[in-house]
């Protein structure tokens, strides 16, 4: 009898400890993929693909393309000095650190531009990096993506893969309007500050980059 009451005792146990454990793992936990903007996103990017006026970069990585045009938007700019330091092509490295104004935007649900972060507009305040309104000021990107950001005020840390992939194809002076997927940017993570969202997940991203200065090696200090 008591191997009985025994046994029965187990099944609820196991029953109500799967029951615990489903509701543990269940949808409310999970993070809601918003699949119509995603999908609007992808079809965006598309269309820029097929774009016969940009011309497309394979990402070092092999995990896609950037989609880029001359630009000539960006016209007061610091003038690059004669200590820059060029290489025999006159790209940047991966190991480089770069002088860089740019602008980024994307297009919200309505088609609208949404412009987030720029070195350009004053009156933006630049909401990745918090730090404050831009004056037409150089910024200072590491080429690697994996550089983690410096307490400077003008210096950023690294930089996303898709604009690694672009920078390593321009040249001092250059400018460039490029389309970067999100799987080149951010992906399905959020860009928010201070529980704002700047950018949404998977969100294609458009920037206009302008290409200043090259230092070797991330030679800032």
């Amino acid at each position: 009898m008591k191997k009985k009451t025994y046994s029965i005792f187990f099944v609820l146990f196991a029953f109500s400890l799967f029951f615990a454990t489903s509701c543990l793992n269940n949808d409310d936990d999970e993070v809601e993929i918003d699949e119509e903007w995603k999908a609007l996103n992808d079809t965006r990017f598309n269309q820029a693909a097929a774009d016969a006026s940009l011309t497309g970069l394979e990402s070092q990585t092999g995990g896609g393309k950037v989609y880029w045009k001359k630009s000539t938007v960006i016209t007061d700019s610091d003038n690059p000095s004669a200590s820059i330091r060029v290489t025999v092509t006159g790209k940047p490295e991966f190991t480089d650190t770069v002088g860089v104004r740019y602008e980024g935007w994307y297009f919200n649900k309505d088609g609208d531009k949404v412009i987030f972060d720029s070195t350009e507009n004053e009156s933006l305040t630049s909401t990745i990096n918090g730090t404050g309104n831009p004056n037409k000021e150089t910024r200072y990107l590491a080429v690697n993506p994996a550089t983690t950001s410096s307490s400077s005020n003008n210096y950023i840390g690294g930089m996303i893969e898709g604009w690694s992939t672009l920078i390593q194809d321009m040249v001092t002076g250059e400018e460039r309007d490029v389309c970067i997927p999100y799987v080149l940017a951010y992906g399905g993570t959020a860009r928010t500050s201070s529980n704002y969202v700047v950018i949404p997940a998977y969100t294609t991203l458009w920037f206009r980059i302008k290409l200043i200065k090259i230092y070797p090696m991330k030679g800032l200090s």
